[in-house]
């Protein structure tokens, strides 16, 4: 599946489920601990597979250096920056460290909008949202599904495209395939109508 169709199918699912917890009374003490639970159990449950991912790490131990190329920082080329040698388990186990704080600061932003605001938006959605990543997350598939780390799986991983990215590439599209004939027409009919006005 392509990344933008990735990225459809997640917003669709997003927008059902936020339709659906619209509908849950947020005030019933059922449905706001049942939430509570939903989104605990997932908590424990990710950072369960953040640790089955990094014993499976330690016991492959893989030293096989690879080239991991920057973090992309607003306003800077990541092509012209210098990639950083390192064994594919040290790479491997940033990730892992990555997620785990992630999910940590997770908690604590939900956390704090759903005992300030009193919202479970945060606790049910958090979760799903959650599923769908660990789904794509191509750690698990490679320690944890059996996937070998080849073409989209080799290490380093590529970071995902954002939305902007895949729009600019259509667009790009688009524009090379456009006829220059009527994009020229077009252009004049543009200014003979200013010159009308």
């Amino acid at each position: 599946m392509s990344s933008m169709k990735k990225q459809l199918y997640t917003m669709v699912v997003m927008l059902s489920a936020v339709q659906l917890v619209k509908k849950l009374d947020a005030e019933d003490p059922r449905v706001l601990w049942g939430a509570r639970i939903a989104y605990l159990a997932f908590t424990a449950i990710s950072l369960a597979i953040q640790f089955l991912i990094s014993r499976s790490i330690t016991a492959r131990n893989e030293e096989t250096v690879i080239h991991v190329p920057p973090k992309a920082q607003f306003g800077t080329d990541p092509s012209k920056l210098a990639k950083t040698p390192m064994p594919i388990r040290d790479y491997e186990m940033g990730l892992v460290h990555e997620s785990v704080k992630s999910q940590l600061l997770n908690v604590a932003i939900i956390g704090f909008i759903h005992v300030k605001m009193g919202s479970i938006f945060p606790l049910l959605l958090g979760p799903l949202n959650g599923i769908m990543r660990l789904v794509d997350n191509p750690q698990v598939k490679v320690h944890l599904r059996g996937f070998e780390a080849k073409g989209a799986l080799k290490r380093p991983y590529p970071a995902p495209d954002s939305p902007f990215k895949e729009m600019k590439k259509q667009m790009e599209e688009v524009q090379k395939n456009m006829d220059p004939a009527s994009a020229t027409s077009g252009d004049a009919s543009r200014r003979a109508r200013r010159r009308k006005a």
